[in-house]
């Protein structure tokens, strides 16, 4: 909107040009105007002083609509109300999100297994709802007591095909745990963080699978050997203790670990049969737990236990 005063006189001064928005009518400071080749800008209340001869003039300002005008047509302006603009903003979908647990353990967990650089253990899961997004947060694994050596390694892969158990990996080869410090809680678990990944799970089954290495890179297993642990029993049973013989390149030496000083997983009983899996060397395949006899002669599924914590929406 323009508001023109009577022409100016040669010899007059011309009073500033005053700038405001269309609706409030309130002064709009750090306008910009074109004025020919000069770039002028209002003050705090609105004000710019026009040359007296000038031939357009253009004023514009972040979220008002540019206005352009000719000295000719308007010759003096006392007032220019600037249109304010119509941003058309993207949409937004908000969704709830919640936070659950998928989990192996039923009830409780039981017995502890070594689990020692070569075995591998690959546990099945299966998506409550298919119609809705899981996106994994942490994964958690109790074990038996903090562990000295070993690390654990982590990944989530889809179902192979026949007889290929494990299919396509969905993380880099890389998440891998670190010992638990000694003065641990009173249940020692292992936690993955994996929300940087932000990783999708597939709405089919799929596992998760945990393998066993080294302390470090250096080291590798050279033999297993099984030593003594006491006289036999009353039945004349023997009980002995696995030793891995581990090589040491940076040390060039090696030294015997027992299997009991690497993680030791839970298993917790399921019904059914066992969703987990476990190979004793990459190079076996992999065999499911199979049920065994219980307290009270009962026959029962084991698994190994794990939990998810998993957004839903």
């Amino acid at each position: 909107m323009l508001c023109v005063a009577p022409s100016l006189l040669p010899w007059q001064a011309r009073p500033p040009l005053v700038i405001v928005d269309k609706h409030t009518r309130r002064p709009l400071a750090a306008v910009s105007v074109r004025v020919d080749e000069a770039t002028l800008t209002t003050d705090a209340d609105g004000k710019v002083t026009l040359p007296i001869t000038y031939v357009s003039a253009t004023a514009t300002h972040v979220g008002y609509t540019p206005f352009s005008w000719s000295a000719a047509q308007t010759p003096f302006l006392d007032t220019l109300a600037l249109q304010p603009q119509e941003i058309a903003l993207p949409t937004v979908q908000i969704r709830a999100v919640q936070t659950v647990n998928l989990t192996s353990i039923n009830r409780k967990t039981t017995a502890a297994n070594p689990f020692y650089p070569g075995t591998e253990v690959a546990i099945k899961f299966t998506l409550p709802d298919s119609t809705k997004t899981y996106r994994v947060r942490t994964v958690t694994i109790p074990v038996k007591e903090p562990f000295k050596e070993g690390r654990i390694r982590l990944n989530i892969c889809l179902r192979g095909n026949s007889p290929t158990l494990l299919g396509t990996r969905l993380l880099p080869d890389t998440v891998f745990s670190s010992p638990l410090d000694p003065a641990a809680g009173r249940q020692p678990v292992v936690r993955f963080d994996l929300s940087p990944f932000a990783l999708m799970l597939p709405k089919s089954e799929f596992f998760l699978v945990l393998d066993c290495l080294s302390g470090d890179a250096a080291s590798r297993v050279i033999r297993q050997r099984l030593e003594s642990k006491k006289g036999p029993n009353k039945k004349g049973v023997s009980k002995g203790v696995m030793y891995l013989e581990v090589e040491d390149k940076e040390q060039n030496g090696s030294r015997a670990i027992s299997v009991y000083d690497y993680p030791q997983l839970l298993t917790t009983p399921t019904e059914g049969i066992s969703a987990t899996w476990r190979r004793f060397s990459p190079t076996l395949p992999f065999q499911q737990l199979s049920p065994s006899v219980s307290r009270g002669n009962r026959i029962r599924a084991y698994n190994i236990a794990a939990a998810l914590e998993v957004e839903v929406w």
